[in-house]
This record gives structure tokens, C-alpha cells and sequence, in this order.
């Protein structure tokens, strides 16, 4: 009896060891091949925009109208009824973190673009008389694409079986959209704001057209009016500090302005309806006065994923288009 229980006791861990090790394996086995299935899924569903794109069915004007269209109109109905009919004080501590998180990536990807402009200033793309690629290189480290493909991976994810314990898809999606939006919030408030204010400036240095108000107003902007280039450079750009400090106050005017933006305006308007019982009542929930508005927009918005998808992959497709008439012998 005693050596059986010695051996039952070494055995015993080595054999829970093997256990748990099985069931990790069975477990990575399953969620590996759950992965690959959201994956190709993703795949099959851009693979129409990818063939118009490629076949010229459709082209990047038509794909920037529809750019313009889904944020203008169906991105703000997406947003607003995910906040509106999601966001409670509740579920506001789960999104939260992702609001600090977003903030801490603005602020890295702040330093880290500085640090690439810093370590290529003697590049010739980062000489002062070229300020528009450091800048814009600055812009994109700052502000990833982040609302082009989660969308349609979330919503792919939620569809698919055996992922999150057999949730309703719907419900999963809506959620998930909640914690998207919730962490777009400081992206959307620094990017419709000054990114986008950069933006304009450096556009309007690309038009001669635009004379030199547009140059003291893109020195506004920028942080070293002296990387202007020479010929767009302000020949009485304003010396005085309090004469520099109005023309900063009129550009944070401007940036200001995009607070009206679709998206911004609906994601404001999603929070407080969210966050405010009697103004959720009268859109969403059974018997809700506005229930009609409420479903339309969700409805609406319900596209935003597929289309997004679309977009993306059409992009694509014209791009792999455009290569091939190029470099023939080089395209894929």
C-alpha cells in the first residue's frame, strides 16, 4: 500500500500535466482552425471588390465617392446607434481602458515620428526646403487606419462558431463595435482636429493657386515655418509673439471647426443618448417612442462592415490593376 500510494503520488501531477497539456493543444487546435475559417471568410467576401477593382469595373474616383459617402453618412448611423442602444454606465468601465490606451498610442506614435524625422533630417525626402513628406510621414505614424478592417474581422468573428461560447452574433457585434468606438474617440478628436488641419495646410502648399495666405496659414500649422519651401515661404510672415499667438488662435479656430464633422457629431450625440436612460428609452428598447429611427439607423449602419470590406479590397484591386499596366513583367 505504500509504495501504491508513492506511486500514485508521482504519477499523479505528471499525469494532470499530460491532461492539461492536451487540452491546450486541443484547445490551440480549435481556435486555430476557427481563425483560418474567419479568415478565408474575410478573404471570399472582399473577393468582389478586389475582381472590379482589377478588371476596371470600378475606379479610385467612384471608390473615393463611396469613401465620402459611407463616412458622411453611414459610418454616423453605425456609430450613433451602437452608443446609443450599447453605452450605459456599465459597460462604460469596460471601455474605458481602451480610451487610455488610445491615448497612449497617439502620444507614441507623437515621439516615434518625431524620432524618425529627427534620425532622417539629413535625408534628402527631410531637407527644410521638403517639409510635406516628413510631416506626412509624421501624420501616418500618428494615425494608423484603424476603422478600415476591424469592422468586418469583428463582425466575421461573431458569425463564426465556437469562438466567444455561442453568443448571439448580433448582440457579439454590437458589443465589439461599442469597444471599437469607444477606443476611435481620442483618434477621432485629435484627428478631425489638428491632423486634419495639417492636412489642408499641406494641401493648400501643393496649390500655387492659393497665393501666400495659404503659406502664413500652413506656418501656423507647422511647427518650423522655416522648412516652408522657399518659394511658398511667407515673405511677411508676422515676427511679433502676440501677432504669431493670433494666428495660432485662428488655426485652433479652424481645427475646432471639424468638431461638426458626421462622425465626431455622431459619436457625441451616441454617448449622451447612451449614457442618459430617458433618451435611450426613446429610441431603442421594446415600446420606445422613436423605435422606428432607432431600427433605420441600425439598419443603416448595419452595411458599414461589408462596404468597408468592399472598399478596401476594390482598392486594392485597382492599385494591382495599375501595376500591371506599368510593370508588366514585374506584376504579380
Amino acid at each position: 500500500l505504500k509504495g501504491l500510494k508513492l506511486t500514485l503520488g508521482v504519477d499523479a501531477p505528471q499525469r494532470r500535466w499530460e491532461r492539461v497539456g492536451a487540452m491546450v493543444a486541443t484547445g490551440l487546435a480549435s481556435i486555430t482552425g476557427t481563425v483560418i475559417q474567419a479568415v478565408l471568410t474575410i478573404a471570399v467576401t472582399g473577393a468582389p471588390g478586389f475582381i472590379a477593382g482589377f478588371r476596371g469595373l470600378i475606379d479610385q474616383d467612384f471608390l473615393r465617392g463611396l469613401s465620402r459617402f459611407k463616412m458622411d453618412c453611414l459610418t454616423p448611423c453605425l456609430i450613433f446607434a451602437t452608443f446609443g442602444s450599447r453605452l450605459t454606465l456599465e459597460r462604460l468601465g469596460r471601455v474605458w481602458p481602451l480610451v487610455v490606451w488610445s491615448c497612449v498610442q497617439l502620444c507614441a506614435g507623437v515621439v516615434v515620428s518625431a524620432f524618425l524625422a529627427r534620425a532622417n533630417a539629413h535625408a534628402e525626402w527631410a531637407r527644410p526646403g521638403s517639409v510635406v513628406l516628413p510631416r506626412l510621414l509624421q501624420l501616418a505614424v500618428c494615425f494608423q487606419n484603424i476603422g478600415a478592417f476591424s469592422l468586418p474581422m469583428l463582425q466575421t468573428l461573431c458569425q463564426t462558431d465556437g469562438i466567444f461560447g455561442g453568443r448571439d452574433a448580433q448582440s457579439c457585434f454590437e458589443d465589439g463595435a461599442l469597444m471599437v468606438f469607444g477606443y476611435h474617440v481620442p483618434w477621432d478628436l485629435a484627428m478631425w482636429t489638428q491632423g486634419y488641419s495639417c492636412l489642408q495646410a499641406l494641401a493648400a502648399l501643393q496649390k500655387p493657386s492659393e497665393g501666400a495666405l495659404a503659406s502664413v496659414q500652413a506656418a501656423a500649422l507647422l511647427p518650423d515655418p522655416r522648412g516652408l519651401p522657399a518659394q511658398r515661404r511667407p515673405t511677411q510672415f508676422p515676427r511679433h509673439p502676440l501677432q504669431r499667438l493670433t494666428l495660432q488662435v485662428q488655426a485652433c479656430g479652424r481645427a475646432l471647426a471639424h468638431f461638426t464633422n458626421p462622425i465626431f457629431a455622431a459619436m457625441i450625440l451616441g454617448m449622451l443618448v447612451g449614457l442618459v436612460p430617458p433618451l435611450r428609452q426613446l429610441f431603442f428598447g421594446a415600446g420606445a417612442p422613436l423605435q422606428p429611427v432607432g431600427a433605420g439607423l441600425k439598419r443603416v449602419g448595419g452595411i458599414v462592415p461589408v462596404l468597408a470590406l468592399q472598399m478596401l479590397s476594390g482598392t486594392l484591386g485597382c492599385a494591382s490593376r495599375q501595376l500591371l499596366r506599368l510593370e508588366p513583367s514585374r506584376s504579380p
